[in-house]
């Protein structure tokens, strides 16, 4: 999300419509030349911030990459005694 974008609701786009898929285009379009992108985006991927595009990414996005960047942790045991993987989100420019 940007403060200083003219179009605030451009950050929010709601559901899944071909609208709000043309507004998160949009967005992402404008991040992409934002000199702040990268502090943007490991911004994001450490909030738990469910809605809006925020570096770049929309908060699908923003999940599937945390996802794919989840790291074992051997000394995290689970309530079962086995040991568990604890997310650790490894920032990386998509």
């Amino acid at each position: 999300m940007c403060a200083t974008h003219p179009k605030p609701d451009l950050w929010w786009p709601i559901g899944a419509s071909d609208e709000a898929q043309t507004q998160a285009t949009e967005a992402k379009a404008e991040c992409r030349a934002c000199p702040v992108l990268d502090a943007c985006r490991e911004w994001a991927l450490t909030q738990p911030e469910g809605y809006g595009v925020w570096g770049g990414m929309t908060a699908v996005e923003r999940a599937a990459h945390l996802k794919r960047t989840v790291r074992p942790d051997p000394d995290f045991p689970t309530s079962k005694g086995q040991r568990a993987e604890r997310q650790a989100p490894r920032l990386a420019v998509a």
